[in-house]
């Protein structure tokens, strides 16, 4: 898609002189401000989906977002650790704030309870569903960045600075599950065989890796991250077999800097 751009500049006294120049590409594009329309790496604008403010805290950054069965939806936020519940009438509430300052990662059990991720130096945390919590696990970690459950309610946990993937049972021991020798493992999300995807940092990998912690790469991208993945599901049918990443173009993690 090619948009011509038409513009009368107005001379004192001397009518008006018209000028054209032409935005076609994707990096064009990215010059600008999106409202409403969504685009693609070819360059290609559509109509965006509608979107709307469901609950608006006031804090800087949300960095986290999970949801349970209830269609609650919990938001981790940043810089003062706070965890927010926003119930289906868009009424919110804080419910948690950690000793941390970034809530990278959230994930909700089978039982309801939410598992909390906090950052830098961080633990998890559980947040039961009466509203008590503790703390869950150390993993002696500078980021838990994503966290994600398997079908026998064991939780892992992805991290950096040193790219390591933790397993942890539900009493809350943790054993290492995977290292990718990456840098970062920002994302994690299983396939309906249970084997474990994960994105990486700062080589762009997704590694595929079974229960028994065999790994290879499933895909390796142009871009230095690999910031989320997720599987297309099929309503009734859960995951289906497409896989979506989202890529980041820029090293965001350069220099330590989240």
């Amino acid at each position: 898609m090619i948009l011509a751009i038409l513009i009368l500049v107005a001379r004192p006294a001397a009518g008006a002189d018209t000028a054209f120049w032409q935005v076609g590409s994707y990096e064009d594009f990215l010059q600008g401000t999106l409202q409403d329309v969504s685009l693609n790496r070819e360059g290609r604008l559509r109509l965006a989906p509608e979107s709307r403010a469901v609950f608006s805290p006031d804090e800087t950054l949300a960095l986290a977002l999970a949801t349970d069965k209830n269609k609650n939806i919990y938001i981790g936020t940043g810089h003062q650790g706070k965890v927010f519940k926003v119930d289906p009438s868009g009424k919110g509430s804080l419910i948690f704030t950690a000793r941390e300052p970034e809530i990278f990662a959230l994930a909700v059990a089978a039982d309801g309870a939410l598992y909390v991720g906090s950052s830098p130096e961080g633990k998890i945390y559980r947040v039961a569903p009466d509203g008590k919590s503790a703390e869950f696990a150390d993993l002696n970690t500078k980021y838990i960045w994503a966290l994600a459950f398997d079908a026998k309610g064991n939780l892992f946990a992805s991290t950096g600075d040193q790219g390591k993937i933790f397993k942890i049972d539900s009493s809350g021991k943790s054993e290492l599950f995977f290292d990718s020798k990456q840098t970062h493992v920002m994302c994690l999300t299983f396939d309906r065989d249970g084997n474990l995807l994960a994105g990486s940092v700062p080589n762009g990998l997704i590694f595929r890796i079974t229960p028994q912690a065999k790994a290879f790469v499933l895909y390796q991208s142009s871009y230095p991250e690999i910031h989320d993945v997720a599987l297309e599901t099929i309503k009734g049918h859960g995951p289906a077999g497409y896989l979506m990443a989202l890529e980041v173009i820029a090293e965001r993690l350069a220099g330590g800097d989240g």
